[in-house]
């Protein structure tokens, strides 16, 4: 992932004339979200937003971004006036979605897990895996982020749509169907390119300054049942890491 990013910067540098070491290189954020303007904020632990400026000066680019939601059902009105709002302005440019579109409550555990003795403090049980969504809740969230917005949308995968699931698999084939290169519903004018073996990750560079978006997995299941995306280094539609 790190080669791939190194890569797409050095191509960059090399078509803009610039050498690397006379970049301006600005991080806007990493695995946090990105301090908006008008005082918007919205947090997520998944997603890797960097901003690498090729000129120390120049046009300034204005975007928004969200996460973590819409959660619960009072969110989703709020963020569908949210989603209204930036069209009304129409001064973002573009917007991101950093993951995690819904959160499933945890499943309960069985009676026969119940009986088992509890482990010692200094041996906490992670946590369990959400219970799964309908299919119906990814369609929902990809119908809010497309209809009634002219704005183009970028969104990578969080864990609590596909790596905490009961069924990473199937969260993670919902998550191709109604997520996968979301950005080509509104057809930017400028090229996002995909890491080939990770196309969750994408890049584009926008008035002199290139956009990297990472997926950085974190939640309570890191091994070779997440889903089609697997492990942090495992190809899509692989089951091994």
């Amino acid at each position: 992932m790190q080669s791939w990013a190194s890569d797409i910067l050095r191509q960059v540098c090399k078509k803009s004339g610039k050498k690397g070491d006379h970049m301006a290189a600005s991080k806007l954020s990493t695995n946090v979200n990105l301090a908006l303007r008008r005082k918007k904020y919205f947090w997520t632990a998944t997603f890797g937003l960097y901003g690498i400026a090729l000129a120390a000066a120049g046009e300034p680019v204005i975007f928004s971004a969200m996460g973590c939601g819409p959660y619960t059902p009072s969110d989703k009105p709020a963020v569908a006036f949210y989603v209204q709002q930036e069209n009304r302005e129409r001064t973002s440019e573009f917007m991101v979605h950093l993951g995690d579109v819904f959160k499933m409550p945890l499943v309960k555990k069985t009676a026969d897990s119940a009986a088992i003795p509890e482990k010692k403090p200094s041996q906490p049980e992670p946590p369990g895996p959400d219970q799964m969504p309908t299919e119906a809740e990814y369609r929902w969230t990809a119908d809010l982020l497309s209809n009634s917005n002219t704005i183009p949308t970028w969104i990578v995968p969080g864990d609590n749509e596909w790596n905490d699931l009961e069924d990473p698999v199937q969260g993670g084939k919902w998550w191709q169907k109604y997520y996968a290169r979301f950005e080509e519903r509104f057809q930017p004018a400028w090229k996002t390119e995909r890491q080939p073996d990770r196309p969750e990750n994408f890049m584009f560079v926008r008035k002199g300054v290139v956009f990297i978006g990472l997926t950085s997995l974190a939640g309570a299941s890191m091994t070779p049942r997440n889903g089609p995306f697997g492990c942090p280094r495992m190809r899509p539609g692989s089951r091994k890491c």
